[in-house]
């Protein structure tokens, strides 16, 4: 393939057509414009990547999705490089595999990597779980992401057995200073995901060469950058360097399910994901939700703070009574009984407040209940648990 061939294929990028080219021989079928990546991903043939996530622009930064293109010099990435038709691409000849674990091994000397070379890397789990809550991150078995690592996924692909170059750990401090999530330069392997995710700009690539990290302007805090703590680095981030600090030592997501956020009446759309469990690093989770995602235009609160909410100490999980001057936890049918029975007798005498974080819909409901059932109108809606109540009939 040819430069001027390369040019038009991204001229023909808002053409709506398909094109068709070939990967290792197989005939592949993609819309203009879309890169040779993408259709390997369509045909199932896997193409190793760091940098690289479909919900992103692409980067070609990692460098170990290279193949080779018939007519084309050199190694081009396939994340950056546009389909064309007739192209001819392979994806696994013998030096693409010896090029790209030379990558992979550049990329590891600043990358602790000991237990991906090891040999004894299946037999240590009992090991791995006394000592998961290490403070430093040296190897897999201290990293909250192990099993999770888009690093480990990539060596075990690329059947790295050594490391040749030599190891030069970063020795730089966790950031704990966000009130969510923690920031280990140390494991960072400057693939870019998190700035290009951040759509507020509030981190971004710092210094060079050997000094390069991502981070905010120079003394400055994620809060003073104004950031909006909505996940997406934390989300996007491949290995351990990002970390959301509730569910550090979670494990691994077992199940979803789509929910609702609590915090407002909107009923923005949630996606709750359930513990696996199954270790002493999941501190009896099993089965709990642990992590809650929102969409590109979900609610900011719901990302990190509705877990800490199902988890909070504070919350009332189950109906209560006072007996004995105590409050005591009662059956449903106890509770509703008692209630109806003290609403009966206070009719037309009794108030009621309910909160903010109420869908529309209940809104709706309780006015309707307070003005037919508790035969009043006196109704509150405080705008926080701080604010004094402000009264209005209806």
């Amino acid at each position: 393939m040819t430069e001027t061939a390369l040019a038009a294929a991204k001229k023909e990028k808002k053409s709506g057509q398909m094109i068709k080219f070939s990967i290792n021989g197989k005939a592949v079928e993609v819309e203009a414009g879309q890169n040779i990546l993408r259709g390997a991903e369509k045909a199932g043939i896997y193409i190793p990547t760091l940098c690289y996530h479909p919900d992103l622009e692409a980067f070609g930064g990692c460098r170990l999705c290279i193949v080779e293109v018939k007519g084309m010099r050199g190694y081009p990435t396939a994340c950056t490089t546009p389909a064309a038709e007739g192209m001819e691409v392979k994806t696994d000849t013998d030096r693409l595999r010896q090029l790209r674990r030379s990558i992979l091994e550049m990329i590891l000397t600043e990358h602790p990597h000991v237990c991906l070379i090891c040999s004894e890397r299946n037999n240590c789990k009992q090991a791995h779980e006394c000592t998961r809550r290490a403070g430093i991150t040296t190897a897999c078995g201290f990293c909250p992401k192990n099993g999770q690592c888009g690093i480990q996924a990539v060596a075990e692909r690329l059947e790295l057995k050594d490391v040749t170059l030599p190891f030069s750990y970063k020795n730089l401090p966790i950031d704990r200073s966000t009130p969510f999530f923690d920031r280990d330069d140390n494991l960072c392997i400057l693939c870019g995901r998190c700035v290009r995710a951040c759509k507020k700009g509030v981190i971004k690539f710092m210094q060079r060469g050997s000094q390069a990290i991502v981070d905010t302007a120079p003394g400055t805090s994620h809060v003073e950058a104004e950031c909006e703590f909505c996940g997406a680095c934390v989300d996007h981030c491949p290995t351990g360097s990002l970390v959301e600090r509730k569910r550090r030592w979670d494990g691994k997501i077992e199940t979803q399910a789509k929910t609702i956020c609590p915090f407002c009446s909107v009923g923005c759309e949630l996606t709750a994901g359930v513990s696996a469990g199954g270790g002493s690093a999941s501190g009896g989770k099993q089965g709990r939700v642990i992590e809650t995602l929102t969409n590109e235009n979900g609610c900011l609160l719901g990302r990190f703070c509705a877990t800490l909410l199902n988890d909070s100490s504070r919350r009332i999980t189950a109906p209560m009574m006072r007996r004995s001057g105590k409050l005591v936890v009662v059956p449903w049918e106890d509770a509703i009984a008692h209630a109806a029975k003290a609403i009966k007798k206070s009719k037309g005498k009794t108030a009621l407040v309910y909160s903010a974080s109420c869908t529309n819909e209940d809104m709706f409901a309780l006015r309707q209940f307070a003005s037919k059932v508790l035969e009043t109108a006196m109704i509150s809606c405080p705008g926080s648990s701080t604010q004094k109540p402000v009264w209005r009939r209806t």
